[in-house]
């Protein structure tokens, strides 16, 4: 038997970590090891082991790994019926409808309410890198307001007063916007930009003679929102400079907005996944030429939620029970692109992803959810 000096035997056990090699070691060869980090994979267990789900160092990222495939899992339950979610590095925030907003780690911990007793609830929520805005529904009053705090729920403040409307909040880091609407639901798109001392600078981005404007997205140059009474998508400059641009005219109501570099991604009441290029104007007043639909099935009813991950569009569709995703492409290498992340859930709703998992409210049973992709 041959042997080996002490410094070339820890240079062996070095090798044979480093190229994931369990020979040298008298490992089972078929076995991966993981590293100090997690445990090893053991391929006759990746459809049950939830740290290598289906394939090896695949993590369900908290949840269960049944069959190969990551299970959903509960990080919190709501005080209420959740109304919307969002997403930072560590935490996912939602809100409530009677008028609650709460955030809570990703990992399941530390849970914590950062406001309470809105008494007009809280329709939406929108995040920047400081802090967490939110904005009360119509209400008796008629004049439901727009908030703002730390990430923790410190120094509580109102963005601007007034501001009717069922949908709709986004921030691109440095602005906020949101639709507002009048009791005849003709309205535009507001902005609000810090102006020192905890008070705020409102302006319309558009003229407030929008059909319906509800949902909203914004980047650093442009505001996106749908239109509700006529359907349709529309892109305006952030400054109100010039006529927005409908982007699509053909599609139903407007359930939800996401964007990234280059294209806006949107679901329908009519039970469609769609996405279009940015400032590629609709032709005809119908579909613009990079118009794509990722999803179209009107008998599954709405298409809610959408939330962009990594590669992947994750939308929500309650009437079925299912979180599902996509490549943001529309096609993949191998197929196939689209699956369910998550089935049998009590009316899904809002939703939120970063580039590991997607996250959502279910608006059946109040419960915050996580799946990882």
């Amino acid at each position: 038997m041959a042997r080996f000096g002490a410094p070339v035997a820890l240079a062996l056990v070095a090798l044979a970590y480093g190229m994931g090699c369990q020979l040298v070691l008298g490992i089972d060869p078929d076995v991966e090891v993981r590293g100090d980090d997690g445990p090893r994979c053991d391929p006759a267990r990746v459809d049950q082991d939830a740290h290598h789900c289906g394939v090896c160092n695949h993590d369900c990222l908290g949840g269960a790994c049944i069959a190969g495939v990551c299970q959903p899992w509960v990080l919190a339950d709501s005080a209420g019926p959740a109304t919307d979610i969002a997403v930072d590095a560590t935490h996912v925030y939602w809100s409530t409808s009677d008028g609650s907003l709460h955030r809570v780690r990703k990992d399941g911990t530390g849970e914590a309410i950062l406001q309470s007793g809105v008494t007009a609830g809280i329709a939406r929520i929108a995040l920047d890198e400081s802090h967490v805005y939110f904005r009360e529904p119509d209400g008796s009053s008629g004049t439901p307001r727009i908030h703002v705090s730390d990430k923790d729920g410190a120094s509580p403040l109102v963005v601007a007063t007034n501001q009717p409307g069922k949908a709709g909040l986004a921030s691109n880091g440095s602005a906020l916007f949101w639709a507002r609407t009048d009791d005849t639901n003709v309205g535009g798109i507001q902005r609000a930009v810090p102006s020192g001392a905890g008070t705020f600078d409102v302006s319309a981005v558009t003229a407030q003679d929008l059909q319906y404007p509800q949902e909203v997205a914004a980047d650093s140059g442009f505001v996106y929102f749908g239109e509700g009474t006529n359907g349709g998508l529309w892109q305006a400059a952030i400054g109100g400079g010039g006529a927005p641009i409908r982007l699509s005219g053909c599609k139903d109501y407007v359930n939800a907005i996401a964007v990234d570099e280059a294209n806006v991604y949107f679901t329908t009441d009519a039970g469609d996944v769609a996405s279009t290029q940015k400032g590629d104007p609709a032709t005809n007043g119908c579909e613009a030429p990079s118009a794509r639909v990722l999803l179209h099935d009107p008998a599954g009813g709405p298409a809610l939620g959408i939330a962009l991950g990594g590669e992947l569009v994750v939308w929500t569709r309650p009437t079925l029970g299912r979180v599902s995703s996509t490549a943001k492409s529309g096609s993949c290498s191998p197929p196939p692109c689209a699956r369910d992340l998550a089935t049998n859930q009590p009316s899904p709703g809002r939703a939120a992803a970063d580039s590991a998992a997607a996250y959502y409210v279910n608006q059946g049973d109040g419960t915050i959810r996580k799946v990882a992709f």
